[in-house]
């Protein structure tokens, strides 16, 4: 029986398992087996439901449709956790919950853009404080009553997939691969 979260390691890897290979594993492929051992491993002993990776993306996933705040997240997945048996692998607060998903190597770049939305804060323009378009200015004013200057808050920013490991993984994928012509 194969399971979606399973296969989901092997997509983001491209790894295709060949038993007559012996070898010892590099870092990337110890990282890839202890990913798989995390998808297949329940999340307690006797329940097969769900396995420790599988609950982390589908709680993200939750918290990321219904926009759920960091503090409330934390005291509903210490809940799960405390609720369910001892010993359980349920992540116990978002860091850890994003810590284990991250290593599906799934990352993002947040950059700044203008209020207005008309430009970029990005690789040329990174340094610049004021929109070239409109004037706007990129952060939010600073409050100087604090001791300690505050990091620049910018007014709006987005986050970008980079689409070459996302093209990478869908063409490691067999399944895939084959559509992508």
């Amino acid at each position: 029986m194969s399971r979606p979260y399973e296969d989901l390691i092997f997509d983001v890897a491209g790894y295709n398992l060949n038993s007559s290979v012996e070898e010892p594993p590099n870092a990337e492929t110890q990282k890839f087996f202890e990913l798989l051992h995390s998808a297949q491993k329940p999340i307690w002993d006797g329940y097969s439901t769900h396995s420790e990776l599988s609950i982390a993306v589908r709680m993200l996933s939750i918290k990321t449709e219904y926009n759920i705040p960091r503090d409330y997240f934390n005291d509903f997945i210490g809940l799960m956790k405390e609720t369910n048996p001892v010993g359980n692998l349920i992540p116990s607060d978002l860091y850890r919950t994003k810590k284990l998903v991250s290593k599906l190597g799934l990352t993002t770049t947040k950059i700044n853009c203008c209020i207005n939305r008309c430009m970029l804060y990005y690789k040329d323009d990174a340094a610049e404080v004021i929109c070239r378009t409109c004037n706007a200015p990129r952060f939010k004013p600073n409050s100087g009553k604090q001791r300690r200057p505050k990091k620049d808050v910018p007014y709006s920013h987005l986050f970008y997939l980079p689409i070459i490991p996302r093209l990478q993984r869908l063409y490691a994928s067999m399944s895939l691969a084959g559509h992508m012509r």
